[in-house]
């Protein structure tokens, strides 16, 4: 017979955490119940720590022990032997919210398992009620897909708190995650967890130069970056980050054809040390891995002690591996629902979600300047709705424009078309584009044009 879900280390971690820092519970509280613990020794200790945590008594190993012992359970536990070592024996690299998460899983899975086993045993019955079955089959799964809520949380306290916020920001700063680029700051105020940022263009406008460029900055600036590399393997992202660091042209890389200072600094690069920087670049991904990579990254990222927000770069999107089980769904369906719940993965996770995206060929054999707008979003119309930025990688020089309306020379140039942000401005920023070092870097005459109108195509027509 197979032993049902369930995870004693989970469950040790937790109950560890708490002794270690007591205000865990309110994490803890806030997820599971005691039903949730497989281990009949951990659903008494943690009964204990509840109702000794109910009745506003210190939350201690000892005070613990007193209450297990008031009820007899204290050699039901293992003695006070067991409660220390769950204290100092925690060896999972995870965060009290990963472990509180998983058993809550395992418990539903449990229950899941009861409930079909039940359901199975009561259909072999030729005098049992079909439609009570049915019932009771459709009233305990509900009960199975609860979950606990948050608290209620008053206008009051909501409203404080958001002038709080205001108030204690520094004039004129900005307050999410600081770009390498001065109009992704000027326009998005850097960027922010629980946000999506799609970033889009046809191949060769350098979707994956802005990619090294923008990760390497936040991580310099100690922030915890996180990279899904689907498209480039390993070898190649590194030698792209090398390129980057040490202005170095990749072809030389490529071919080692180095001078003997250009090797000198690649053999010191050896040294660097970025920790914050965790790069996978795993070829087959779906949602379920990414979720679970940013939450064991996460925990990283604590054990080190990287306080700052924390970004993720998906390179790219078009390439993820889907759900298909359901074989009537069209690739635009599975990219809504893929988007949606990378959305939704943003906040819970509270990492910001850079997204690099695919543009279809209309873009090629439209006529004119050839730049993009949000039609071009290619699979799905979903990705713009649930973006909250959408910026184009644009560059005129590919296709022959040396000159823009202004006169003003492209050759060098990409265009940085900022098409949507919820709830900010709209506009283009110029930057100087250096694929030979794998950088994208701002200049002095970076200009920021504000759209006086956006047409039914998303087209900007910028004044002249």
């Amino acid at each position: 017979m197979k032993t049902l879900p369930h995870s004693i280390e989970h469950e040790n971690y937790i109950l560890g955490c708490i002794f270690e820092a007591p205000q865990s519970i309110d994490v803890s509280t806030r997820l599971i119940t005691t039903d949730d613990f497989y281990s009949e020794q951990h659903r008494l200790i943690y009964q204990a720590i509840l109702d000794i945590h109910s009745e506003g008594i210190q939350l201690t190993i000892m005070n613990v022990v007193v209450k297990l012992r008031k009820e007899n359970n204290i050699e039901k536990v293992g003695g006070i032997k067991y409660l220390y070592l769950l204290k100092s024996e925690r060896t999972l690299e995870t965060t009290i919210e990963y472990s509180c998460v998983f058993i809550l899983e395992l418990s539903k899975k449990r229950k899941l398992i009861d409930l079909c086993q039940n359901t199975l045993n009561e259909s072999y019955e030729y005098d049992t009620n079909i439609f009570q079955i049915l019932e009771d089959i459709n009233s305990k799964s509900t009960d199975i897909l609860k979950v606990n809520v948050a608290k209620e949380k008053t206008f009051e306290s909501q409203n404080i708190k958001a002038i709080r916020t205001i108030t204690e920001r520094k004039p004129n700063s900005i307050n999410g995650i600081s770009s390498s680029l001065r109009s992704v700051n000027e326009f998005y105020n850097g960027y922010k967890k629980g946000k999506v940022y799609v970033i889009a263009a046809r191949p060769g406008m350098g979707k994956g130069i802005h990619m090294v460029s923008e990760f390497l900055h936040m991580a310099h600036e100690g922030h915890g970056v996180i990279v899904f590399s689907i498209e480039m393997p390993e070898q190649e992202v590194f030698e792209r980050i090398i390129s980057n660091s040490l202005m170095i042209d990749n072809y030389k890389l490529q071919t080692n054809s180095l001078t003997q200072e250009e090797r000198d600094l690649v053999m010191n690069f050896s040294n660097k040390s970025l920790p914050n920087l965790i790069i996978d670049d795993k070829a087959e991904v779906d949602l379920f891995y990414i979720q679970n990579k940013i939450k064991h990254s996460k925990a990283i990222f604590k054990k080190i002690g990287i306080e700052k927000d924390i970004i993720v770069f998906i390179d790219y999107l078009n390439i993820l591996e889907l759900e298909s089980n359901d074989k009537k769904r069209t690739r635009e369906q599975e990219i809504a629902r893929a988007t949606k719940k990378l959305k939704s993965m943003s906040k819970s996770e509270e990492v910001a979600l850079c997204l690099y995206a695919q543009l279809n060929r209309a873009v090629e054999t439209r006529g004119g300047d050839k730049k993009p707008c949000l039609a071009d979003l290619k699979d799905s119309g979903a990705i713009e709705q649930d973006a909250d930025v959408v910026t184009f990688l644009h560059r005129p020089e590919y296709y022959g424009f040396t000159e823009d309306a202004n006169g003003n020379s492209t050759v060098g140039k990409i265009e940085l078309i900022h098409a949507k942000n919820r709830g900010g401005k709209l506009g283009v920023g110029v930057s100087t584009f250096l694929p030979q070092y794998y950088r994208i870097i701002n200049e002095r005459s970076e200009t920021y044009i504000e759209p006086t109108e956006v047409n039914s195509t998303n087209n900007f027509k910028i004044p002249i």
